[in-house]
C-alpha cells in the first residue's frame, strides 16, 4: 500500500502484550523508498495528522493546522470546532480583550472560504471544558459521516 491513509501497528516484539493491528488514530502518508540502512521498503514519509483532527464538511477535509490559521490575528482566548453535521458546524470562543464584532465577521468569511455556504453557529462562552474528563481537544465531532 501507498498513499495517505489510517497507520495501524502490529509489534510482536512484546512477548506479554503483543500489539496487533493497533490503529493509532493518526493519519499518514506511505511512499516505497530507502531506508537509512539501505533497505527498500514502505516507509511512512510524514504524520499527517490526528484522525480526530480533521473537519470534513461538504466534502472538504481541513485539518488542525490550516483551522489554527484561521485565527491569525483574531484574539480569542480558547476555541473549539465542533462538526455537528455534514455541512454544519459550531464554533465555541472565549474571546480576548480586543475581539470584536469584525473579528467574528473575518471568522465567518474564512470558514466560508474554506467550506463553501455551510450552517455555521457561533457561541461564546467563558470557559471550554474537556469532554468526559479528557484532555482538551480543540476539533471535536458530534457528527460522523
Amino acid at each position: 500500500f501507498c498513499g495517505e491513509g489510517n497507520i495501524i501497528a502490529t509489534a510482536l516484539y512484546n512477548y506479554d502484550y503483543p500489539f496487533i493491528r493497533y490503529n493509532t488514530n493518526d493519519s499518514g502518508t506511505v511512499v516505497i523508498d530507502n531506508c537509512k540502512c539501505g533497505i527498500q521498503g514502505q516507509i511512512i514519509k510524514r504524520i499527517t495528522g490526528r484522525q480526530t483532527d480533521f473537519l470534513n464538511i461538504n466534502g472538504v477535509r481541513i485539518g488542525g493546522p490550516v483551522l489554527t490559521t484561521i485565527w491569525a490575528d483574531i484574539d480569542v482566548l480558547q476555541y473549539q470546532f465542533d462538526q455537528t453535521g455534514v455541512d454544519k458546524l459550531s464554533i465555541s470562543i472565549v474571546k480576548g480583550n480586543t475581539y470584536s464584532n469584525i473579528d467574528e465577521e473575518r471568522l465567518r468569511n474564512r470558514i466560508y472560504s474554506h467550506f463553501g455556504k455551510i450552517e455555521l453557529n457561533i457561541q461564546y462562552t467563558k470557559h471550554i471544558l474537556p469532554r468526559d474528563g479528557n484532555k482538551y481537544k480543540f476539533i471535536i465531532k458530534s457528527f460522523t459521516s
